[in-house]
């Protein structure tokens, strides 16, 4: 989820750099992994327990055009570590993916692009930021089950 800063904060750790700055890129980095593995723990068990319409598979949005492209073991499973024996074998492909933060959730097509009705694609949630800020688990779990009751209704 925090791909790009990772991948920056390690490209970083390769350079030249004073040990206070050294010091501090890495202060960085470990508190960047820490709350990508909070943040994954909470999604992963939020879907787990919520989402019961079809299996999920988690793939960081960095994977998704090898994944696209054919590649095989770019899935992640439920404690965010890469495993190469799952497989996405479905006819079908959707995602849920991050919309204007990590927070809001959209579903799309294989493309990312949103879909026609009777498809979902975002919960409304009013006043999101509070809600967020307020009850973050609460906010995701009424996401999710708003995509599950409504893709059950597409596929009974």
């Amino acid at each position: 989820m925090s791909g790009n800063k990772i991948n920056f904060l390690k490209s970083k750790l390769n350079e030249s750099l004073s040990e206070n700055a050294r010091n501090n890129v890495q202060e960085q980095l470990n508190e960047t992994l820490e709350d990508n593995a909070s943040y994954f723990k909470l999604l992963a068990h939020t879907f787990d327990s919520l989402f019961t319409i079809a299996p999920v598979y988690y793939l960081p949005d960095s994977s998704y055009r090898r994944f696209m492209a054919g590649q095989k073991g770019l899935f992640y499973n439920k404690h965010g570590q890469p495993d190469p024996s799952l497989s996405c074998d479905g006819k079908e492909t959707f995602f849920i993916i991050a919309g204007k933060d990590r927070d809001q959730l959209l579903f799309v097509n294989a493309s990312l692009h949103k879909m026609d009705k009777p498809f979902p694609y975002k919960k409304s949630v009013f006043l999101p930021s509070f809600k967020k800020i307020l009850n973050l688990k609460g906010y995701l779990a009424t996401q999710v089950k708003y995509f599950n009751q409504k893709l059950s209704r597409i596929y009974p």
